[in-house]
């Protein structure tokens, strides 16, 4: 059962270490939308521009927004009249007077790297930012991509540790009907003959038997948890390896056992009454019941 639990312990550092690098990532993309949303740019010929770029130009844009050309751009002289020449993709330019709307769509007045300049509609535009500003937008659009799949990933994590978790369980459970399948074969008359000495001392009107029998019901309670192959060098240390599901009565046998080491280490000065010996080896006695050991 140790390698079992010790499995789910293995699995669940690297479920955190996997949660905690997400989580890490998230707040990297959330620090660079927050950039993006507050951080103005710097300068470009005395002109103000975006810190981040790639955003649709709307009515909204406030002049002197420097920006790009997308696509091939017609430059008319007004909007909707004529069409004085055309710049290819990523052509720069900066919003000088604007918008215009005409023919159900937005027009700004572009003063252009290189001629010629003129009005635009903004369907063909988008704000230029600087070098920084791609950069930290491309870091965060591959944050998000990476934040996704990890998510993806995270969750199959997820699922597989709790099939994991389950198959474990139901291992554990198998194993512990085996291991109480062999004690019932192991049990001889030899273990009854041990239980049967106990009531009798239990029995007795002497209390100095008393103490006697809880003492080899504790004796017996070792040998219970060895052949259940619990590890240590003490009943303490056996009992403290359980698993409460796997062991219903382990409440009643740490009771009992704490019992038999206050007369251990107390001796005559410990006040045992019949009445409360009687009810000791009752106790153990419902731990041997519930594996069939007596």
């Amino acid at each position: 059962m140790a390698d079992e639990g010790g499995g789910i312990k293995g699995d669940g550092e690297v479920l955190g270490w996997l949660f905690g690098f997400l989580i890490i990532l998230a707040i990297l993309v959330s620090i660079f939308g927050t950039l993006q949303s507050r951080l103005g740019g710097g300068s470009v010929d005395g002109v103000r521009t975006s810190l981040f770029g790639g955003e649709d130009v709307t009515e909204q844009t406030s002049l002197g927004t420097w920006v790009r050309t997308r696509v091939g751009t017609s430059v008319w002289d007004i909007p909707g009249g004529s069409v004085l020449g055309t710049h290819g993709v990523n052509t720069l330019g900066v919003l000088i007077d604007g918008p215009r709307f005409r023919n159900g769509e937005t027009w700004f007045e572009i003063d252009f790297k290189k001629r010629p300049d003129g009005w635009v509609t903004t369907t063909t535009l988008e704000t230029a930012g600087n070098t920084l500003g791609r950069f930290i937008t491309s870091l965060k659009r591959v944050g998000i991509w990476v934040s996704s799949i990890l998510s993806l990933v995270l969750f199959i994590f997820i699922f597989w540790l709790f099939r994991r978790i389950g198959f474990v369980r139901g291992e554990a459970s198998a194993r512990m009907q085996a291991i109480e399948k062999k004690l019932a074969e192991q049990n001889t008359s030899g273990q009854n003959e041990k239980w049967e000495r106990i009531l009798s001392l239990v029995a007795s009107e002497n209390p100095g038997d008393w103490r006697v029998a809880i003492l080899e019901a504790d004796i017996m309670l070792d040998e219970l948890m060895a052949r259940m192959q619990y590890r240590g060098d003490t009943l303490g240390e056996k009992l403290k390896g359980v698993e409460k599901a796997d062991f219903m009565t382990i409440d009643m046998a740490w009771e009992a056992h704490k019992v038999r080491n206050r007369i251990a280490h107390s001796g005559s000065d410990f006040i045992l009454t019949h009445r409360e010996a009687r009810r000791v080896i009752d106790l153990f006695r419902q731990v041997f019941d519930e594996f069939e050991y007596i």
